[in-house]
């Protein structure tokens, strides 16, 4: 397991890399369209969506994680013991759950880091998110028309260069990028020379291979002692940058692009959210008593692993669509009408 955890294959389902994908793609989504029609009015109408936009799919996953816990249907615990697993699932749904706990953790504290994120531990993203979020609003109401608006990026890059809100300020350049008249000898030969965006994917990939260990030759060569003098974090320095890489070199890249708009990737894409929110609370249910059930039968580890991703994949992909049908996508109707009906 640790040597599956620190090789190349660690890639396909890590999510060391997948968090900053998801922040530098959240400032890309958030920004395109102010940079595409140049309104600062896009900024503030975001602005003003975007707590509860966020909230009410939280709130829900915090609240049927208190349910389930409530009716005592975490299994992630009796497991820990069969699987060594002493972060993954030791650590999770061990305290008593109180109903006012999970609605201060789904309504205030995720998005502050107020308190511990002990009902749906994937919400440590949503401080990140919230205040990534607003940043980017703010700078495109203040600068994001001004000429000289690269200034203002040199100088936030180096302000947030410590943590992951670095990774909001890179989206919002691969928007600005993309979308506006700079840059335009580079994307041409993104364009019309795809090893030039397939180097990038690669170079991306790598950098998103990188952890702390000195042990490792690779690791050793990136350790970059003025860096890590300067306090960054390392980890999450080559993760973002490696991100922003994989992004750049998706979005000139025209066999990537085909592959994006296959439905079932565009289903996937729609239900990223709710999958995101759902897919920690039911592997430590659903899929934790399918794995004893099995390995209670006297079947092995590997297979009684194999069984939970068989079985508990297609549910969790279900059940992150009727959260998206009846959650998420009304709640952003519903926002939407009121945003434009009161604060236009």
């Amino acid at each position: 397991q640790v040597f599956l955890a620190k090789s190349v294959l660690s890639i396909f389902y890590s999510g060391n890399l997948a968090v900053p994908i998801l922040f530098v793609l959240s400032a890309y989504v958030l920004s395109f369209r102010f940079f595409i029609y140049q309104d600062s009015k896009i900024a503030t109408d975001s602005a003003y969506r975007r707590y509860p936009r966020l909230v009410f799919p939280v709130l829900f996953s915090v609240i049927l994680s208190y349910l389930l816990m409530k009716f005592s249907l975490y299994y992630n615990n009796k497991i820990a013991v069969i699987t060594n697993s002493k972060w993954f699932l030791g650590e999770y749904y061990n305290f008593e759950p109180s109903f006012i706990g999970a609605l201060k953790q789904g309504l205030l504290e995720c998005f502050t880091m107020g308190g511990n994120i002990n009902y749906n531990p994937v919400l440590w993203t949503m401080n990140y998110e919230m205040i990534g979020s607003f940043t980017v609003f703010s700078f495109m109401a203040l600068f994001g028309k001004s000429q000289k608006r690269y200034i203002i990026y040199i100088i936030m890059l180096i302000v947030f260069v410590k943590s992951y809100y670095f990774s909001f300020i890179l989206g919002m350049i691969l928007s600005d990028f993309n979308y506006q008249n700079w840059g335009n000898k580079i994307k041409k030969h993104l364009q019309n020379k795809h090893y030039y965006s397939w180097f990038l994917i690669f170079l991306g990939l790598v950098l998103g291979l990188y952890f702390n260990d000195n042990r490792n030759f690779f690791c050793r060569i990136l350790n970059i002692k003025i860096l890590s003098d300067y306090g960054i974090d390392l980890f999450a320095f080559y993760h973002i940058l490696g991100a922003t890489m994989v992004l750049l070199g998706c979005m000139y890249n025209s066999f990537i692009q085909k592959i994006l708009s296959f439905k079932f990737i565009l289903f996937l894409g729609r239900i990223a959210f709710s999958l995101y929110l759902i897919h920690f609370i039911i592997i430590c249910s659903l899929g934790s008593y399918i794995f004893l059930c099995f390995y209670n039968m006297g079947i092995n580890y590997f297979m009684s692993v194999a069984a939970v991703v068989v079985l508990t994949t297609p549910i969790i992909l279900l059940c992150s669509y009727f959260m998206t049908i009846i959650i998420d996508e009304p709640v952003m109707k519903v926002v939407k009408k009121l945003q434009e009906k009161y604060f236009n």
